[in-house]
């Protein structure tokens, strides 16, 4: 499949290892096109100040992702692959062989908050520097592929942290494949990123967190149709995400994008809710049978750097072949 990616923009052209870019200027503002592809497969960490993206991947070669800083110790799923995880109600790890019952799966929190995450290990004896945990193991539904297609199981359990690290006991549900993973916190990144392909590995995923404002990929969110008949509680989607330890932003509804200021950006309405943006911007039309853009709203975003910028997005096709996977969005600095 042919991948696109046009930057637009109203400055000096920056190098890039894209094979193609469209660069022009649009009335002061930067219009940029992003390619997904098809099938939704890759992600891209943008950096609005730079008009960049600063890396790019493939949402399948991970499946966990590991708090990297040093004030806390948790683990999230892949939401990006529908990914599920739950208690197992067999307490000892090699005892864990079957899946009880699939309707007690959960996922992530889409909003990305600390107390919203699947796997929930509380802390129960501290040694020196070593945290130990509950004695809990966890079925993970890995979710599925870029094909659709199921990927399977896993067991997990958290052994313990320990300066900067945690040990990781992982194998497939009939004891198969047990391996031990130490996984290192990196204070450069928010997560550290894991895949349990070759007896589990560390995947670099995630670029440096003060580089990056928001991310380009798939999630699982509420999703509902554009005239709202349908709501779906558990759908994987292509959404716009915070990088929620450095950005900030607000859906503006009230005021014209031509007229946002800085004299009416509402100061009391930023968060760093990680799906603030999320895939809303858009919806599917069953009249149309594709997708539609909302029109009469925008994005208010503060960036890592405290410049404030509006943006609102132009279209979820490709400009060339109105194929679905491309996202066309337009921004600027408020003054």
């Amino acid at each position: 499949m042919r991948k696109l990616f046009y930057i637009l923009f109203p400055i000096l052209l920056l190098t890039s290892c894209f094979k193609e870019e469209d660069k022009r200027q649009v009335n002061n503002e930067t219009s940029v096109s992003i390619a997904l592809g098809e099938d939704y497969s890759s992600v891209f960490y943008y950096n609005l100040s730079t008009q960049s993206v600063v890396a790019e991947n493939k949402w399948i070669d991970w499946n966990l992702s590991f708090y990297a800083q040093e004030d806390d110790y948790f683990i999230k799923l892949n939401d990006a692959a529908n990914m599920k995880a739950y208690k197992a109600t067999q307490e000892q790890f090699e005892e864990v062989s079957a899946i009880d019952d699939v309707t007690n799966f959960i996922l992530d929190d889409a909003k990305g908050t600390r107390n919203g995450i699947a796997l929930l290990y509380e802390p129960t004896i501290t040694k020196g520097d070593t945290i130990f945990y509950t004695n809990t193991t966890y079925i993970l539904r890995l979710g599925k592929d870029v094909l659709g297609e199921e990927i399977g199981f896993k067991k997990i359990k958290l052994l313990y942290t320990y300066l900067n690290q945690y040990a990781l006991r992982h194998s497939n549900l009939d004891g198969s494949e047990d391996y031990i993973s130490i996984i290192k916190k990196d204070l450069t990144l928010n997560f550290v990123h894991f895949s349990f392909k070759n007896k589990g590995e560390i995947i670099n995923i995630e670029p440096d967190k003060t580089t990056w404002d928001i991310v380009f990929t798939r999630s699982t969110d509420i999703t509902v149709t554009l005239d709202s008949s349908i709501i779906l509680p558990d759908y994987t989607v292509t959404s716009v995400l915070l990088n929620p330890y450095f950005t900030k932003a607000y859906k503006e509804e009230s005021v014209d994008y031509k007229d946002a200021t800085l004299f009416n950006i509402k100061n009391s309405s930023f968060t760093n809710q990680k799906n603030i943006i999320g895939y809303n911007w858009k919806a599917f039309d069953l009249i149309n049978l594709t997708y539609a853009i909302r029109q009469n709203e925008f994005y208010v975003i503060k960036d890592i750097n405290d410049f404030y910028y509006k943006l609102k997005f132009l279209s979820f096709n490709d400009p060339d072949t109105n194929i679905k996977g491309t996202i066309s969005f337009q921004y600027e600095i408020i003054k």
